[in-house]
């Protein structure tokens, strides 16, 4: 189903999601610099980024280089119905991205994931501190450092972390499943009216 049931439990070792395509806007440097941070704390946590595009060889060089490379998953594309199915799997969702919209970010929090992102654009308004943690667009050392912190955070604070996913859900139930109905609705009249005028 769209939404979970239930918030997830707390778990030390964090399984960390990133969904998007691997193109600067989605701040993807910036998720495996903290990931680096938070992991040297927290060395059983894990980092999976799903899609494809331009940035993968030079995103792969750089967890090379900062030394993750074995705890970190380059997963390419799939289907929305298995990044659904990730989702119901992973601990966090991580999304440094720099754009407008992000609403995947909806879908992670109806998973019932706490939500690790940028304080700007759709998700820094998504995102309440009831369903996750928000970092201040400053200069790239601290946004790294409030990333990193901000995961540390949800591995080490167990009723933090239950109280951000069982927010997340609650948050997208009272706020964006009319939205989402609305939205495919949308999409399937448009369809219909080409279709008819075609």
């Amino acid at each position: 189903e769209l939404i979970a049931t239930k918030p997830r439990k707390h778990v030390r070792a964090l399984k960390v999601l990133s969904v998007g395509q691997l193109v600067s806007i989605k701040g993807y440097p910036l998720s495996l610099s903290a990931f680096k941070k938070h992991s040297e704390e927290h060395k059983r946590s894990h980092l999976e980024i799903v899609g494809s595009g331009p940035l993968k060889s030079e995103l792969v060089q750089l967890a090379c280089s900062l030394g993750v490379i074995d705890d970190v998953n380059f997963t390419g594309q799939i289907t929305r119905d298995e990044v659904l199915k990730k989702m119901s799997q992973s601990h966090v969702f991580l999304f440094p991205s720099f754009e407008g919209a992000g609403m995947v970010v909806i879908e992670a929090m109806a998973k019932g994931l706490p939500v690790v992102c940028l304080d700007f654009g759709g998700p820094g308004e998504y995102v309440t501190d009831e369903c996750g943690i928000k970092v201040p667009l400053t200069d790239p050392e601290d946004v790294i450092q409030g990333l990193a912190d901000a995961l540390s955070r949800l591995a080490s604070e167990p009723e933090l972390y239950e109280r951000l996913s069982e927010g997340a859900i609650e948050r997208v139930r009272n706020h964006y499943l009319w939205d989402h109905v609305g939205e495919r609705l949308n999409l399937l009249y448009r369809q219909l009216l080409d279709e008819a005028s075609g």
